[in-house]
């Protein structure tokens, strides 16, 4: 394994430029601290693996780095530089990362609703554009009921501002895009409907706004709809 990893400008939408650094080594606060475990038991905010997958991750003050990606669950992330080490990262300690060619996993917190998660937990990005970004974490139920028949648990946010619960009910949920997608008729008209399902056709309701919002904006600079 190469010891440096370089990443040049990443086409991704929104992770911009990655610099390689090397992880913090430092023992994430909800592992138990070292010494309160007998020397039998492996250390818990450590792995060693040689199957790592090339991704990066982004800080908290936003900034994207270079690394190997291993083994990771809703709750935690194993992540190194080089060496087949990997130190365990929990949602609170970074916003996102990404296990290239394309999963991405963003970090939510304070998600009140769920005292299980109030410490944090990583979901799997829906959609991001137009100013909209949407996450689901229903992968983080255990039984194989709830993942095959539950609601997916959704949960989006406008620009950078805070993550709320997309509702379960048609009701709240129709009330809740209508203010997100205010500016757009179609998908205005299509909401009053009733007819649209939270869990079925959030992502496609979201992709649709974010089309029409592209093409507004190139009729608005006379660049479609000329004859």
């Amino acid at each position: 394994m190469k010891k440096t990893l370089l990443f040049s400008l990443l086409t991704m939408a929104g992770l911009g430029m990655v610099a390689p650094v090397a992880v913090a080594q430092t023992k994430p606060a909800a592992f138990p601290a070292p010494g309160t475990y007998d020397p039998f038991t492996p250390d818990p905010t450590q792995v060693r693996q040689t199957d790592g997958h090339a991704g990066s991750f982004q800080d908290l003050q936003g900034h994207w780095h270079a690394v190997q990606i291993g083994e990771y669950t809703a709750y935690k992330v194993y992540m190194n530089t080089e060496g087949n080490t990997y130190q365990a990262y929990l949602p609170r300690e970074i916003k996102a990362f990404v296990k290239y060619p394309g999963d991405t996993l963003v970090s939510l917190t304070g998600l009140a609703s769920h005292s299980k998660l109030r410490g944090g937990v990583f979901g799997m990005q829906q959609f991001r554009g137009a100013g909209l970004q949407m996450v689901d974490y229903s992968y983080t139920r255990r039984s194989l009921l709830e993942r095959v028949v539950g609601t997916p648990t959704l949960t989006i946010r406008q620009a950078a501002g805070p993550w709320q619960e997309v509702p379960r009910s048609k009701n709240a949920f129709q009330q809740l895009f209508l203010t997100l997608l205010a500016d757009d008729a179609r998908s205005v008209a299509e909401l009053k409907t009733g007819r649209l399902r939270p869990g079925r056709d959030a992502a496609r309701l979201l992709t649709d706004y974010a089309d029409s919002r592209v093409t507004q904006q190139l009729r608005a600079v006379g660049t479609v709809g000329r004859p």
